[in-house]
């Protein structure tokens, strides 16, 4: 007959079959009908799947589809009453406009914080630290996101060439940290993914990147002045860097014969301050004032 007896069921001896009008041929799964015409309406509610090959369809017959009919209608009569549409068929046309302005709404206001944050540059500089060569920018930012803090970050890169930006902005869901190197500082050895994780950890926050721009999330606000402040400590150059900087230093300022200079370049370059260097280059000079004295 065609109808297909399905593994795990168990069926008597006479199992009842269901001919819909040659549509369809099933066993009996309780219609309790005598013929297609008492169902009345039908409708179709959902379709998924429950496993490979077979599909369920929930519906809704008779009575329940004019309740679902009358539910329906005061949903949409109440959607063109928010959307202030004169009446009923106006509310997809209305919906549309709302649409396309809050479309327009959002990219003005993305032009807008794009302005502030360029007019925020310079005071950003402004407050920025000069250590060991590099300048450090470092700012808390409220009601700035993610996308605007990037652009921040490459408009300090393209100004300031020795440059370690350090910005934290919050748009009142997430608090992001983004971190900039510099051409000029990258090449002396500082790389923005490996700043980033230090500092952002500073603040329970993790993160990563490239050389020249890294980005990480922060979970502690608390802790953002002092991630802040790490970034002063993290943004120089790296030890080895400072060392070679100050042997350079050193090495043009020897020849002008300076002794303070060239004990100097004794201390720094040539393994670090001995026990009681210090005292022994006080002394030196005590003494030398004394002999010119006299």
């Amino acid at each position: 007959m065609g109808a297909m007896a399905l593994f795990g069921e168990k069926y008597g001896s006479v199992v009842r079959i269901v001919d819909a009008g040659g549509w369809s041929t099933e066993f009996c799964g309780g219609t309790h009908v005598t013929n297609t015409a008492q169902i009345g309406c039908f409708k179709i509610l959902s379709e998924s799947s429950v496993a490979a090959g077979i599909r369920r369809i929930e519906a809704t017959t008779a009575f329940g589809v004019l309740d679902l009919l009358d539910d329906r209608t005061e949903i949409l009569a109440k959607t063109a009453v928010a959307l202030k549409a004169n009446n009923l068929k106006d509310a997809p046309a209305r919906a549309e406009a709302l649409a396309a302005e809050l479309k327009e709404t959002a990219k003005q206001l993305e032009i807008l914080k794009a302005q502030m944050a360029a007019a925020k540059i310079d005071g950003l500089f402004e407050n920025a630290a000069d250590i060991d060569g590099v300048r450090i920018v470092s700012a808390y930012l409220t009601g700035t996101g993610a996308d605007t803090l990037r652009d921040m970050v490459d408009k300090v890169r393209d100004k300031a060439p020795n440059a370690v930006t350090v910005l934290i902005g919050s748009d009142g869901n997430k608090t992001m940290m983004a971190v900039g190197v510099s051409k000029n500082a990258m090449a002396r050895g500082l790389k923005a993914g490996a700043l980033v994780k230090k500092i952002a950890a500073i603040a329970g926050g993790n993160g990563g990147g490239k050389p020249d721009f890294a980005m990480a999330g922060i979970r502690d606000t608390s802790k953002i002045d002092d991630a802040l402040n790490a970034g002063l400590r993290y943004g120089r150059y790296p030890r080895h860097v400072q060392d070679r900087r100050r042997t350079e230093r050193c090495a043009r300022n020897r020849q002008g014969g300076n002794e303070s200079v060239i004990l100097c370049h004794k201390i720094h370059c040539k393994g670090g301050i001995p026990d009681g260097g210090l005292s022994v280059l006080q002394d030196r000079r005590r003494r030398d004032s004394l002999e010119q004295a006299v």
